[in-house]
């Protein structure tokens, strides 16, 4: 984890609560707990998704406030299981902002007649935060950057029957 601190004012507790967030979200999405997710976020956060296509374009996918963040948890469930694993960190902070980056590998598992598939993305969360009323620390706006996917065959440990596993 790198920091750079303006002025001497990053102290270990807003390293820790950084941090804290980045894990929070992660465990979020996996559990689809919309309340845990949302109090990760701003109410009137900005959530972008930025993919590039086959094409070489971006494709980005924007959500504005908690309303509409608060649906991830709904659009993920079409996965029988996720499972994010959160990495590397850096902040920047200064005074009641503060930027950071967050690396993450997160595991997608879709179960079918054959098994099922896994996707495995690989991620940049690109975040600028602040302090929200209570001085503690949330996300004004991420950037979740997918640097890549791959897709892999994922069998179920569960059953050997994918649709019983629903």
């Amino acid at each position: 984890m790198t920091v750079r601190m303006d002025s001497g004012q990053a102290s270990f507790a807003d390293i820790s609560a950084l941090t804290a967030l980045a894990y929070r979200y992660a465990s979020a999405v996996d559990q689809r707990d919309r309340e845990m997710l949302l109090s990760v976020f701003h109410p009137d956060a900005i959530l972008r998704v930025i993919r590039r296509g086959p094409d070489g374009q971006e494709r980005i996918s924007i959500r504005t406030g908690h309303r509409e963040v608060g649906e991830i948890t709904e659009l993920i469930s079409r996965y029988h299981r996720t499972f994010h694993f959160v990495g590397n960190h850096r902040y920047e902070l200064s005074g009641d902002h503060a930027t950071g980056e967050v690396y993450c590998m997160a595991r997608h598992l879709t179960l079918d007649d054959r098994g099922g598939t896994d996707v495995v993305m690989f991620i940049r969360y690109r975040d600028l935060y602040r302090r929200g009323a209570d001085a503690a620390w949330l996300v004004a706006e991420r950037d979740v950057q997918v640097d890549w996917s791959e897709e892999h065959v994922g069998v179920s440990p569960w059953t050997t029957n994918p649709a019983s596993a629903q």
